[in-house]
C-alpha cells in the first residue's frame, strides 16, 4: 500500500517527503519488523528499534521527532481509529462472517469448539487486527464487543435468544452440571448450573454451523472460576480443602454468581470480595471484604468463610496468592 493511500483510509497526515512511496506489512512489534514494513506505535524506544531493523513507515498519533527522513512519516488522531479504518478496508475484500454473543457463551466456546474455521477476537484492537488479517476465507469471527463488531464489519450477526431446546438436568452440584441436550448425556461437565443456558447456545450453534465439538473439553472461564486453598490461602488441587474462592472478572456478574453460590450452598459461610469502586447494592450476602488493591486480599486469612466469591481477574488472584505463599514461612505441616 502507497503511503499516500494509508493517510486517506486513516485520516493522517503525511509529515515530511521521504524517498519511499510504499510499505509491505503491518507491525505493532518492533522486533517483528522487517525491512519494508510500517510500524504503528507510540513508544519512541520501539519506533528507533523499528527503523533499525528496517522500518519504511511510521504511523502513530504521537509528535515522534522524525528520525529519518527517508522513511514515510504519518501522524494519525488516534492509532485505534486508524486500525479500524484500515480493517474496514481490508474486510470488505474478505468473505468472512462475523457473529456477536455475550461474553460467557463466547469464553465457553473457546473451551469446546474446534477452531478451524473460527476466529476468536479478544479486547486487544492490535491482536484483532493481526487475527482477522490473517483469517482464512469462509472463517466465522466470533466476539462480544458488538460496539467494535459494528464499526469494523457492519453486517454481523448478533445471538442473544437461547436455544429452543430443552435442557434436562441430569444431577448438578456447585461446580459442575450433568444433564440431557438433545438426547445426549453430558456426565460432570466443568459448567455451572448458571451458564447451562450459555453453553447450550453454543452448541445448538456449532451443530447449526457443522462445527466439531467436545463438551468434555470444557473448562472453567474467568467469569466463574473455583480455586481450592488452605487457611493460609495456599492453592491446592480441585476439591481438595474446604475452603473456595469463586472467581468473577466481571464485576457485573458479581451479584448472579453470588445468588447462585448462595442457592447452592444455604449451608456455607459466604463472603464477597470486591473492590471498593464497584456498586454491590443488588449483591445478596451481607459479609464483604473492600479492597482497593487485589493483594488485599491476603486478609482473607484472618476471615472464617467456606466459599469467598471474589470480583476480580482470576490470574492476577492467583499471582497474588502465589506471591502471599512465598512469604510465608515454611512449615513441617500443611494446613487445610
Amino acid at each position: 500500500m502507497t503511503f499516500e493511500n494509508l493517510a486517506k483510509l486513516t485520516h493522517a497526515k503525511l509529515v515530511n517527503e521521504p524517498a519511499i512511496t510504499s510499505f509491505e506489512a503491518i507491525v505493532f512489534e518492533p522486533e517483528k519488523v522487517k525491512m519494508g514494513d510500517l510500524f504503528i506505535g507510540r513508544d519512541p524506544q520501539q519506533i528507533k528499534k523499528a527503523l533499525i531493523r528496517g522500518a519504511y513507515a511510521i504511523l502513530s498519533d504521537r509528535k515522534i521527532p522524525v528520525y529519518d527522513e527517508e522513511v514515510g512519516w504519518l501522524r494519525c488522531e488516534s492509532i485505534e481509529n486508524a486500525l479500524i479504518s484500515l480493517l474496514r478496508y481490508y474486510l470488505s475484500q474478505k468473505s468472512l462472517s462475523f457473529v456477536c454473543f455475550d461474553p460467557v457463551s463466547v469464553a465457553l466456546m473457546q473451551k469446546v469448539a474446534h477452531r478451524d474455521r473460527l476466529v476468536f477476537l479478544t479486547e486487544d484492537i492490535r491482536k484483532n487486527f493481526h487475527r482477522l488479517m490473517e483469517a482464512a476465507p469462509e472463517s466465522i469471527v466470533i466476539g462480544s464487543d458488538e460496539n467494535f463488531i459494528r464499526q469494523v464489519y457492519p453486517a454481523y450477526t448478533i445471538i442473544e435468544t437461547p436455544t429452543k431446546e430443552e435442557v434436562s438436568i441430569f444431577k448438578t452440584t456447585l461446580l459442575q452440571s450433568s444433564f440431557y441436550y438433545r438426547n445426549h448425556l453430558y456426565e460432570n461437565i466443568k459448567v455451572p448450573e448458571l451458564f447451562l443456558p450459555q453453553l447450550t447456545k453454543v452448541l445448538d450453534f456449532l451443530q447449526t454451523r457443522e462445527i466439531p465439538f467436545d463438551v468434555h473439553k470444557c473448562d472453567y472461564t474467568p467469569y466463574f472460576y473455583p480455586l481450592f486453598v488452605t487457611k493460609r490461602l495456599q492453592l491446592k488441587p480441585f476439591g481438595t480443602t474446604p475452603l473456595t474462592l469463586i472467581v468473577t472478572k466481571d464485576a457485573a456478574m458479581l451479584a448472579d454468581v453470588a445468588n447462585y453460590v448462595k442457592e447452592k450452598a444455604s449451608w456455607a459461610k459466604l463472603l464477597c470480595v470486591y473492590s471498593h469502586e464497584i456498586d454491590t447494592s443488588d449483591c445478596p450476602i451481607s459479609a464483604a471484604l473492600r479492597y482497593r488493591s487485589v493483594e488485599e486480599i491476603e486478609k482473607l486469612k484472618e476471615i472464617e468463610f467456606n466459599f469467598a466469591i471474589i470480583s476480580a481477574d482470576p490470574q492476577q488472584v492467583v499471582q497474588t496468592i502465589k506471591n502471599l505463599t512465598k512469604k510465608e514461612p515454611q512449615s513441617l505441616f500443611e494446613e487445610l
